[in-house]
């Protein structure tokens, strides 16, 4: 228990390193903080799938990470350092505003989803699918973050 409040004291001090330089520049870290990658899992894959941070802009992360509170209709709240080091983490490895929206929080919203989705959107009339927020019902890869076109299966019915 001791280990992991230290873990999460030095993930806190990085976190808020990388925001504060993520304000004017991307920090991106070479290598994701695999104690960050494990609670961002643990603590946003709980209730839907903890999408790969690359899917939102920098922007549309720290709108999502500042309003738990009232997270699409939930209260997901946590404690200031989980927020902040999983706020940190989004940050640090969100994708490029142009390809990613700028300030979007919803994914299926940003240009680059609604573009490589146009065929798939029939299938949101579908009981398995219902929205396009469900990536495993045609990514079975999406938990460990493979979304190949490829592989990808739509449903029919």
């Amino acid at each position: 228990m001791h280990a992991t409040r230290i873990m999460l004291a030095i993930g806190v001090a990085s976190a808020v390193a990388v925001l504060g330089s993520a304000t004017t520049a991307r920090a991106t870290p070479v290598k994701p903080d695999p104690t960050a990658t494990a609670l961002y899992r643990k603590e946003c894959g709980s209730c839907h799938l903890a999408f790969p941070p690359r899917m939102l802009a920098a922007e549309g992360w720290r709108r999502i990470m500042g309003g738990l509170e009232r997270h699409f209709g939930q209260n997901a709240e946590l404690d200031a350092p989980t927020r902040d080091l999983l706020a940190a983490h989004l940050v640090a490895y969100a994708g490029e505003p142009g390809d990613a929206g700028s300030a979007s929080t919803r994914i299926t919203e940003t240009p680059w989803f609604r573009d490589e989705h146009r065929k798939a959107a029939r299938a949101v009339s579908l009981p398995s699918v219902r929205t396009l927020a469900n990536c495993v019902a045609c990514h079975p890869g999406a938990e460990a973050g493979d979304f190949d076109e490829h592989r990808a299966k739509i449903p029919r019915n």
